[in-house]
């Protein structure tokens, strides 16, 4: 679905473990700090710094932040304990900054270090609370396990820390920790490992077979390992509902199998209801992600996570106000939590609130100065507010060679040269060059492919290409005749190959059903067909689909900037009623929300 990817520069995730990115060449006015929301210090708050990783084995980093990581989720478990995310405390490793500072910017009270020490089949865990304000050192202690006793290390660390700030850890959160514990090393290695390929690579094409792999190998070597039974059913829904890598039901299938597994274990977990909550908005079942995302916060109502659950939902719903609400309260429980300011800068986005979209940004670039995501987001906000192409122009001009490798730069630069600056020349060379858009399946690539090279003039050439797509997708829809995800990338192929009657056919079909399909997809149904009905010359038709998209809150047409350029609507170009609809101020006014 080619118009899936319009704005699409961000993954989502923090920074990736690359070369650092280079300055944003941005106005003066793009690049002043950023204005964050000022924490409110609560007294009962802590920060979970990472953990320094002693082991004489540095390649064991992931199993030192692993344990981090699980210390602070078990925390988080206190409902009276505000914890700050593990994306907010990312960025302190390593840092020169006081305590101090660290807890004043996180607005917490306390602060925990600590650091792991593996040797052989030991493991040493450290720990030490210190009262930010007064350097106090609260707490101190040191535990020397067998390995296979890492979980019984993070249930004690997290018990005396309750204790020492005066708070209790219930019979019931005390199970749901036991619960989520394993002996065996070989399954907690290979969920961390997994955790770390999706903290820093993310879900996609690339990495699924490998998280397939370790997830797999973790539930088989302990059946009753609940963390890992998640990650798989929540990998599964992240993919199934992708662009890129979605569409499959098995996917879905497979999520719903390893749900049903930690469902078994521990029903009472939040990270389960949580997890119920992903399958059902899998499923398409909103209302029932509804209640568990709303069951999950009244257990653990810090939760930044369950929170950004329940803003995408609204966003999916158009019930704006909700979506943002909910963004900004995670914001100011978390106000340096990457993950959250990504959500908003593209709830921003979508609706046209170009200004503080820019806030967001900044801000990502302050937390990220490495990141090249965060990097490629400031860039993109002149574009889309103004149609500026200097900033990202000169953002890849200055790439070095390595990071012109990257994958993030790759996907970027298809992206801008297809949906931004329609430069059909200079996607087809990097298309050349790269094999496939990696944005999307290889159909949906090859038939980008195919309509920049009809924008160059060699209609033949893309009708051959698309020709084996084609009867490939036609299969498919043999078997799911009501797909729209299909649907919509067969009447694009039948399109480019020249075949005017099937295309209005199978677009009649899939708009004939538009209104049962989920209500987050319609928006882009009708647009795609809008794109389509342009290609075979139906250009009034096209409008009258195209037009109410431009005045309701949609990622798909959200900037008149790229519509103007996006090689998807090249057909359109010059047409009275599009350009008059590019032109008209309305269609570029901040939705209000």
């Amino acid at each position: 679905v080619a118009v899936l990817a319009l704005g699409a520069f961000v993954l989502f995730r923090p920074a990736a473990k690359s070369a650092p990115a280079p300055a944003p060449a941005t106005s003066a006015a793009a690049v002043k700090p950023a204005e964050s929301i000022a924490p409110a210090i609560r007294e009962k708050s802590l920060a979970v710094l990472p953990f320094n990783n002693m082991s004489e084995e540095k390649d064991s980093a992931f199993f030192t932040d692993g344990i981090q990581e699980d210390i602070l989720t078990n925390l988080a478990l206190i409902s009276e304990l505000h914890v700050v995310s593990r994306t907010s405390v990312m960025q302190y490793r390593n840092t020169t900054k006081t305590i101090r500072q660290i807890a004043q910017e996180l607005g917490v009270t306390y602060v925990l270090e600590g650091s792991v020490r593996r040797a052989g089949n030991k493991v040493r865990v450290t720990g030490q609370l210190i009262r930010a304000a007064t350097d106090e050192h609260v707490w101190a202690k040191s535990f020397d396990r067998e390995l296979s006793d890492i979980f019984a290390i993070q249930e004690a660390l997290a018990t005396e820390i309750a204790g020492a700030l005066k708070t209790a850890i219930t019979p019931q959160q005390k199970t749901i920790i036991a619960g989520r514990a394993t002996t065996n090393v070989d399954a907690y290695n290979n969920h961390l490992k997994a955790r770390d390929i999706i903290l820093w690579s993310g879900i996609s094409r690339a990495t699924m077979p490998e998280l397939d792999r370790l997830l797999h190998a973790a539930v088989q070597q302990d059946t009753n390992f609940v963390p890992a039974w998640l990650d798989l059913a929540r990998v599964n829904f992240r993919s199934y509902r992708s662009p890129t890598t979605g569409g499959d039901r098995n996917q879905l299938l497979a999520g719903q199998a390893a749900l049903a597994q930690a469902l078994r274990l521990a029903p009472s977990d939040p990270a389960v209801i949580h997890a119920q909550g992903l399958g059902a908005e899998a499923n398409e079942d909103l209302a029932g992600a509804r209640k568990y995302y709303e069951q999950a916060l009244q257990l653990t109502p810090g939760d930044v996570e369950v929170l950004g659950s329940l803003g995408g939902l609204a966003t999916q719903e158009r019930k704006w106000a909700e979506a943002m609400g909910y963004l900004r309260r995670a914001q100011t429980l978390d106000p340096r939590n990457p993950i959250v300011l990504w959500g908003a800068y593209n709830a921003l986005l979508t609706l046209r609130q170009y200004d503080q979209a820019l806030q967001n940004a900044r801000l990502l670039v302050e937390l990220q100065s490495d990141s090249l995501d965060a990097a490629f987001a400031l860039a993109a906000v002149p574009f889309f507010s103004r149609g500026s192409r200097q900033e990202m122009e000169t953002l890849l001009a200055r790439l070095t060679p390595q990071q012109q490798q990257d994958p993030k730069v790759i996907a970027a630069k298809f992206n801008w040269y297809y949906h931004a600056i329609g430069d059909a020349r200079a996607y087809v060379e990097l298309s050349d060059r790269q094999g496939t858009d990696i944005n999307f399946s290889d159909a949906d690539s090859t038939m980008q492919y195919a309509e920049a090279l009809c924008v160059l003039g060699q209609r033949d050439r893309a009708a051959t290409l698309a020709r084996p797509v084609l009867e490939q997708l036609n299969s498919k829809l043999a078997a799911s005749p009501d797909d729209y995800r299909l649907l919509s990338s067969v009447a694009y192929a039948q399109a480019l190959v020249g075949d005017r009657t099937a295309t209005m056919a199978t677009l009649d079909h899939m708009l004939a059903q538009v209104d049962r399909q989920p209500l987050r997809m319609e928006n882009y149904i009708r647009a795609n067909a809008g794109i389509v009905y342009g290609w075979i010359g139906e250009k009034d038709k096209a409008m009258d689909l195209l037009v109410p998209q431009l005045k309701v809150p949609s990622a798909a047409t959200s900037s008149v900037h790229a519509l103007r350029h996006d090689i998807d609507f090249f057909p359109l170009r010059g047409f009275p009623r599009w350009e008059a609809a590019l032109a008209d101020p309305a269609h570029s006014r901040p939705f209000k929300y």
